[in-house]
């Protein structure tokens, strides 16, 4: 019991500390991490998009503009994948899974 309130003081101390850092020096903290440690994303189902709405066509997506601002079809989100918001989110790979 000790422990497990000693471990949650911990926590609390640090998160404190954190709390108190100005959210600017935060996000640059961020960036030097992500600029030198990359994330790997999980699917974000471009590969799906581009098989229902491009019917595999690549040559009709172009992923090097904002994909977010090509009209969606009815019931369906806007898409969320493109070069641009992959390299401003830091994201150095794409983990993608096969689906059979």
């Amino acid at each position: 019991m000790r422990r497990s309130i000693l471990f949650l003081s911990c926590i609390f101390v640090v998160a404190a500390a954190s709390a108190g850092e100005a959210p600017d020096r935060i996000a640059a903290r961020v960036a030097a991490v992500l600029t030198t440690t990359p994330e790997l994303a999980g699917p974000p189902d471009l590969q799906w998009t581009i098989r229902e709405r491009f019917k595999g066509d690549l040559a009709k997506l172009d992923l090097a503009s904002d994909t977010a601002k090509l009209t969606p079809p009815a019931g369906e989100p806007a898409m969320m994948t493109d070069i641009p918001r992959l390299r401003a989110g830091h994201v150095g790979a794409q983990f993608w899974s096969v689906w059979i």
